[in-house]
């Protein structure tokens, strides 16, 4: 080919160039939206290299408005379990409240909502009459989520934040002292038992409380709810009708009048045994925890730390593994029942005690430890000191010590104080060429009624002596 018609062909080319040039653009002043995917096909089927200035791009905030989707995010930090929509129309129609999540919703999660599977609501935002919506979310902490939504002005891809955590959500529709408690039933079954504090008496009466559903209870029914000392604390058991049992506790002085029971109050299914719950009402940790019988306890022979490598934080209930322990483990499997006496220790080393009880009839027990059970270190008495221990069921005003039968009670050991149930007291032996010569030391308790309870000790026996219902005298 020659130079003239080499020119020619390439001129030809670069007009070809120009016109799909102007042809594009003339394509993109007349479209009113430009997608990103154009260039992009563009480029995937073309064999020759596109020059193009930048496009406008605009992309799309949420589903379109006044449509039947709606996106819900979720940037709560929390899992979603519950989200309602409503105006105040649709409140004052249909009170009871909806959720329209099909599953719970992850943190940083989004779901999208049918409207058309929620006719009621689709019809209320299709009014178009101006009237705002409110939502409200619950998370799997039982912690509620309450907002506003404009669906003329706000974006149709709704967010919950934290922001719109309520921490006074149940406090406003519950306050404290008010006349109703409410229990609001989110374990996923139907409760058929309610109790609280040392009352067994179901308060939902015959009545099943469905998962999702709450009872209204009047105050009046719960003989101890009444005004109390700040931070104490009731607790309360529920049963399901799946042989669930559920155990937990409220501050009645500080908390809203609501208790939501969920999964996490379960402490059994069936034959699940002797569930041991402890709840720290200390400003410290708890680090280490034993269990024992009371004599266990006065012997020193507190037996294995049940924690491991659990703590207990300051102002939280957690369960223990009774188990941990060979001692229990064989108790338990043996059926044993009685008081069990813990000692919690905390990282600085102070020592608290509290106990309860193990009864065949109750599968769960509940030990608080507080500030006023501290032990206070003390040295071990020198042999000629006994341990007395009261555990007569009641208190004890009198005590006595005689050296035989027939000598003279002399004068009251305790004098003005009084030797109150479940405490103990050092007695000092004066006299122990008497005791010795003698054989034995008679001590008499008395209490208010002039009953009386004996016990002997002599020179090389146990110098722990506990005083029980079995020692009374006539």
């Amino acid at each position: 080919m020659t130079e003239e018609g080499l020119a020619m062909k390439a001129k030809h080319r670069a007009l070809l160039v120009i016109v799909l040039l102007t042809l594009t653009l003339g394509w993109v002043s007349s479209s009113p939206v430009v997608e990103e995917r154009r260039i992009e096909e563009v480029a995937a089927f073309s064999t020759e290299v596109v020059i193009a200035p930048q496009m406008r791009t605009i992309r799309a905030l949420g589903p379109p408005r006044w449509g039947t989707h709606l996106t819900l995010v979720n940037d709560s930090g929390y899992t979603v379990e519950a989200f309602d929509l409503y105006n105040e129309t649709m409140q004052r129609l249909t009170p009871e409240a909806v959720n329209l999540l099909a599953s719970p919703l992850e943190s940083e999660e989004q779901v999208d909502i049918d409207l058309r599977s929620h006719l009621l609501l689709l019809n209320a935002i299709a009014e178009r009459d101006g009237q705002l919506f409110f939502y409200t979310a619950i998370d799997s902490e039982g912690d509620y989520y309450y907002g506003e939504w404009d669906p003329a002005k706000d974006s149709w891809k709704l967010r919950i934040t934290f922001d719109s955590y309520r921490s006074d959500f149940l406090l406003s529709q519950f306050p404290i002292g008010g006349e109703t408690l409410a229990v609001v039933n989110r374990s996923g079954k139907s409760l058929e038992y309610f109790a609280m504090g040392d009352d067994e008496v179901n308060l939902l009466a015959s009545a099943v409380l469905p998962t999702g559903h709450r009872a209204l209870i009047p105050r009046s029914l719960i003989k101890d709810l009444a005004p109390r000392a700040e931070k104490s604390v009731l607790h309360y058991t529920a049963y399901d009708t799946d042989g669930g049992w559920y155990r937990g506790y409220f501050y009645p002085d500080i908390e809203a009048w609501a208790i939501t029971i969920d999964e996490r109050m379960l402490a059994g299914r069936g034959d699940e045994r002797y569930t041991l719950y402890v709840e720290n009402q200390l400003d410290e940790a708890i680090w280490f925890l034993y269990a024992m019988t009371e004599e266990e306890y006065l012997r020193g022979e507190w037996g294995d730390d049940l924690l491991g490598m659990q703590i207990i934080q300051s102002w939280e209930k957690e369960p223990v593994d009774l188990s941990l322990d060979d001692r229990w483990a064989e108790r338990l499997s043996d059926g044993w029942e009685g008081a069990i006496y813990l000692v919690a220790e905390t990282n600085p080393g102070e020592q608290y005690i509290s106990y309860t009880e193990l009864r065949a009839d109750s599968a769960s027990m509940f030990a608080t430890i507080s500030p006023e059970r501290r032990i206070e270190p003390f040295q071990p008495p020198e042999k000629r000191e006994l341990i007395l221990y009261n555990r007569t069921g009641g208190a004890l005003w009198y005590l006595y010590a005689a050296t035989s039968l027939d000598s003279d009670l002399g004068e009251d050991l305790l004098g003005d104080g009084v030797w109150d149930y479940d405490e103990y007291l050092t007695l000092s032996v004066d006299d122990v060429e008497e005791v010795a010569r003698t054989g034995v030391l008679r001590l008499y308790a008395v209490d208010p009624d002039g009953t009386a309870y004996a016990q002997s000790w002599a020179i090389g026996g146990e110098r722990l002596i506990v005083f029980r219902p079995g020692d009374r005298v006539e």
